[in-house]
């Protein structure tokens, strides 16, 4: 530690809804395309909010978006047949296809 005051950021509140909000409208009225496409634009826009959210002592924020992304697209893939998608099989998909996180938006 240097011992410099430093302002830290916190994406507010009602942006923070608005991003997530954002993400499942995209979710569901893409849920047919292909995995590989989803997961492309996926990351494009957690790219994006970590690069205008992701400063100092808004790590935290930025990793629950991107935890609650994963939620949101794991809820809509299940609605794509009757069986649904268990979370072992969400948990295959996102090693195959993973999304962004803030360490790797931001290396340090």
């Amino acid at each position: 530690m240097t011992g410099k005051w430093v302002v830290k950021m916190r994406t507010a509140a009602d942006r923070f809804r608005r991003a997530l909000r954002s993400i499942s409208q995209w979710c569901k009225s893409h849920r047919h395309e292909p995995l590989g496409m989803q997961q492309h634009a996926l990351n494009q826009k957690l790219r994006g909010h970590y690069g205008y959210y992701g400063r100092k002592g808004n790590r935290a924020r930025c990793a629950s978006l991107q935890y609650l992304a994963v939620l949101e697209w794991w809820r809509w893939l299940r609605r794509r047949s009757q069986r649904g998608l268990s979370w072992d099989a969400m948990s295959r998909l996102l090693q195959r296809y993973p999304l962004l996180t803030t360490a790797v938006a931001r290396p340090a």
